[in-house]
């Protein structure tokens, strides 16, 4: 849906990523993680990412503390 209007990928990888933030501060980590996989689906090699994927799978009390050292290790 942020692809839409006419964003490039790079604005609407920055947008997920904003997003991503701004729900983790809420703990909305679920939906975080949706935005993030979002950005890495355009972006797939950014390391910064991985490690904010990495930090939201760390952070969630549901996450899990394996997959997120697999996201810091990208």
């Amino acid at each position: 849906a942020l692809a839409a209007g006419g964003l490039s990928k790079l604005q609407t990888v920055l947008l997920h990523r904003e997003a991503a933030t701004w729900a983790a501060r809420l703990e909305k980590f679920a939906l975080a993680r949706r935005h993030l996989l979002a950005a890495l689906a355009l972006r797939p090699n950014e390391a910064a990412l991985h490690h904010d994927l990495g930090l939201c799978l760390q952070d969630d009390p549901y996450g899990c503390d394996r997959r997120a050292a697999q996201r810091f290790a990208r």
